[in-house]
């Protein structure tokens, strides 16, 4: 409910009424570094850290400022965190991982003899470029439209062979293997290991088969 801080070096503070600043302690931590991107929202690769507190202080709630190379980069909020806690933090748009997302190609397709239907497909092409002088581990992610109708079937023809994640296995504050998975929410989720000058290209294909009468309605939900 409350925490208390020994201040161990002597600090004056002035009575002018202004704000100060002390150093409490001084912590060093060694973390784990993603990039994250969904690139339909926004094609910048966001680089995140994840670590636990191995000190005996704990990290209060607030806002922080990132610096790297004594450069102010961003500035992010943190969580409480206990001793021995993980916890993650965004360090901002890192401008050397490079997102190219292509515009969606859509065409339609006439299946069936008696009962007419009709296959709306979907193509979307992105690529991935690494300039940075070290590998890194990224995530991506895109959405994949979930029918909420027994009459519309959506089917996913691009990645193959993709491992469905249940709802009680994903753990945020874990390294993501690489591999791509479908998320309880419907989202491909890529975890791809780019090397110095790397790059990769998608491919993510799908099928909306629905009666040939019916109009399709493309809703977007946040949970």
């Amino acid at each position: 409910l409350s925490t208390e801080f020994e201040i161990v070096r002597p600090a004056s503070i002035p009575a002018d009424g202004a704000q100060h600043k002390v150093t409490i302690g001084i912590i060093t931590l060694t973390p784990q570094l993603v990039h994250e991107t969904v690139p339909s929202k926004n094609a910048s690769a966001f680089l995140t850290a994840s670590s636990v507190n191995d000190s005996n202080l704990p990290l209060l709630a607030g806002q922080a400022s990132v610096y790297l190379d004594g450069a102010f980069v961003a500035k992010t909020d943190i969580k409480p965190v206990s001793p021995g806690e993980r916890f993650r933090t965004s360090l901002g748009v890192d401008p050397a991982v490079k997102i190219d997302y292509k515009p969606a190609h859509k065409y339609h397709e006439q299946i069936g003899m008696l009962t007419k239907s009709s296959n709306s497909i979907h193509e979307q092409k992105l690529s991935v470029k690494n300039t940075r002088a070290d590998s890194i581990l990224i995530v991506i992610r895109e959405q994949v439209p979930r029918s909420t109708d027994e009459k519309i079937k959506v089917k996913l023809i691009s990645p193959e062979n993709v491992e469905k994640v249940a709802e009680e296995t994903v753990n945020e504050n874990e390294t993501p293997a690489p591999g791509v998975k479908l998320l309880p929410s419907n989202n491909l989720q890529w975890t791809i290991k780019l090397e110095k000058g790397a790059s990769q290209n998608l491919l993510v294909k799908y099928a909306v088969e629905h009666p040939q009468t019916e109009k399709l309605d493309f809703n977007e939900r946040f949970h």
